[in-house]
C-alpha cells in the first residue's frame, strides 16, 4: 500500500469510528483529499474535498483546495 495507502486506510478507520462529529470528519475528508490529490488522483480528491464541505460549509482549507482544482 505505501505510506499514502496507509494514510487514507487510517482517515477511513477514522471516519468509521466518529460518525457522529461533523467537524472531525470535514478534517479527514479534507486530509484525504489531500492524499489523493498528492497520487494524482484528482476527480477522487475533489469529492473528498466537497463531502468535507457538507459537514462544515466554512471549511477554508477545503474550500481552497476544491478551488485550486477547478
Amino acid at each position: 500500500l505505501g505510506e499514502r495507502g496507509l494514510a487514507e486506510e487510517a482517515f477511513q478507520s477514522a471516519l468509521k469510528e466518529y460518525p457522529r462529529k461533523k467537524d472531525f470528519h470535514s478534517n479527514i475528508h479534507t486530509d484525504l483529499g489531500g492524499s489523493l490529490k498528492k497520487r494524482g488522483l484528482l476527480v477522487v480528491a475533489k469529492q473528498e474535498y466537497e463531502l468535507a464541505l457538507r459537514f462544515d460549509p466554512e471549511n477554508k482549507e477545503a474550500m481552497e483546495k476544491l478551488a485550486s482544482l477547478k
